[in-house]
This record gives C-alpha cells, structure tokens and sequence, in this order.
C-alpha cells in the first residue's frame, strides 16, 4: 500500500463511487469526494493531495477547469482531467492549467493507474 492521496472531483455519485472503489483497489488513499468546483478548491487546499483526478463538467458556477486554475494559483498538486467532453474548446481552455493528462470516459482502469503513477513520479 502507498501513502499517496487523491481527490476525486465528480458530481455523478455512481461514477465517483466507482473511481473511489477503484482507487482503493490500486492501494490509494481517497479524500473525501467533491461534487462541485468550490468544493474542490476547499478540500485541496485543507488536505493537500498528491493528486486530483478532476471532471471537468461539474453542476454549479466552477467548473473543473476554474477550479483546478484556481488550486494551481497556491500548490503544485497535478491535476488528470478525465471527461466525457472533449471538445477543441474544452481542450484549449484545459491546456492552459497544465493538467498531468486528459482522460475521456469511460477510463479503462489499467490506463488511470498508469497515468496516475505517470503524473506521481513527475511531481
């Protein structure tokens, strides 16, 4: 088991419980999940992860790439955005925070582990 810590950022409760299930399975810890860009902003910072794995279409005013610009302002913590919306917009706007990766949906589970550990060893 590592120590490494993650924050899971995605209002869709199925679709966080299954990442949260599967990010136990590979031996991580898990944060409390966030369901909104302000939310996730506020758990960042109070806990500090060693990673986000963040939605980018989230309810509410923030979305995922202004929550993740916005935790970027005060911590290196990298960001993997996984969506099921890639538009050229989308990526252009995403690229301007430096995310670690971009994953579309559904993420097979082999690849989300290799880009996590890919985006641990960089940081």
């Amino acid at each position: 088991m590592n120590n490494n810590t993650i924050l899971i950022v995605e209002d869709e409760g199925i679709q966080a419980m299954n990442t949260k299930l599967t990010l136990l399975r590979m031996g991580f810890e898990v944060l409390p999940i966030a369901m909104s860009g302000n939310s996730a902003v506020e758990l960042a910072q109070k806990h500090k992860p060693d990673l986000i794995l963040m939605d980018i279409r989230l309810r509410g005013r923030m979305d995922g790439i202004e929550a993740a610009r916005i935790i970027k302002k005060t911590s290196f913590i990298p960001v993997i955005f996984i969506s099921a919306y890639a538009d050229e917009q989308t990526m252009q706007r995403a690229q301007k925070t430096a995310p670690a990766a971009f994953l579309e949906k559904p993420v097979e589970e082999k690849l989300l582990g290799l880009k996590i550990r890919e985006a641990l060893n960089r940081s």
